[in-house]
């Protein structure tokens, strides 16, 4: 059970269907970013000398290549570790200590503010869009490889607000449930018509429910299946509630949440 099995497949069966756009443009189709995935895959595992289960951080700004380089992770085997491009040098240094990534793609001029900071494990610190991270895309493509369902695949570290970040990890099992309707009538997860990609920056998905309700969500990479799925589960048993009160009950979710940590 491998996420980037998703795109590969996508790639073949809709080659031509728009994927990726920016603003009303549309940058890549299904083909090409399938393409440009397996590329990246390929140096992830042969020129970088990456190895299934080692961690790759990513710190960048919304940037259409944020997609090719997360589903490049997972088609590599490998596990992301998405890190806010907000913070200081030092704090994504003790993100990329912490989780023991092995390389770290960064926004251009973010590259120069982690590297004072980062720790010797890192191997690699390469700026998204410059000269290497081009040289990587002309890599033979890869196949995707082979994880198990418990192989990580997601290491978010939280906000650190009562400490230092923590790191939680997320599995292949648990993304892929994240995404996807399950008949189970506790469970109300996003339910889009595939091929869509759910985990890009301030991606719109539509959620829908059992009894056959829909709602549209926006959010961030890192909120939007989780915000999803309260939203469905909220309104499968309370479908009269209008946007006001829904978003009460996600505030007081998240406060009581936050405030057990």
């Amino acid at each position: 059970m491998n996420l980037a099995l998703w795109l590969a497949r996508a790639g073949k069966s809709y080659p031509d269907r728009p994927a990726v756009g920016l603003g009303a443009r549309v940058l890549r189709s299904y083909g090409e970013l399938a393409g440009r995935v397996a590329r990246l895959a390929g140096a992830l595992t042969g020129r970088c000398g990456l190895r299934p289960g080692d961690r790759v951080a990513i710190a960048a700004k919304n940037s259409p290549d944020y997609l090719d380089l997360l589903y490049a992770i997972w088609h590599a085997g490998l596990a992301a570790v998405p890190a806010n491009a907000k913070l200081h040098g030092a704090e994504l240094g003790y993100i990329l200590e912490h989780s023991g990534a092995r390389a770290c793609f960064a926004s251009a001029g973010l590259d120069d503010e982690i590297a004072p900071h980062a720790p010797k494990s890192l191997e690699r610190l390469i700026a998204i869009g410059g000269r290497e991270y081009q040289q990587l895309l002309t890599t033979d493509p890869a196949a995707p490889v082979p994880r198990d369902s418990g192989d990580l695949a997601w290491l978010f570290y939280t906000s650190g607000t009562t400490g230092r970040p923590k790191g939680a990890m997320l599995t292949h099992r648990v993304l892929s449930v994240a995404s996807h309707d399950e008949r189970d009538p506790f469970v109300f997860y996003a339910n889009p018509k595939p091929p869509v990609e759910l985990y890009a920056r301030g991606v719109e998905i539509d959620a829908a429910w059992l009894g056959g309700g829909t709602l549209r969500v926006t959010g961030n990479s890192f909120a939007t299946p989780h915000v999803t799925g309260i939203s469905a589960l909220v309104l499968g048993k309370h479908p009269r509630l209008h946007p006001f009160q829904l978003k009460t009950v996600l505030l007081t979710t998240a406060s009581n949440v936050g405030g057990g940590r």
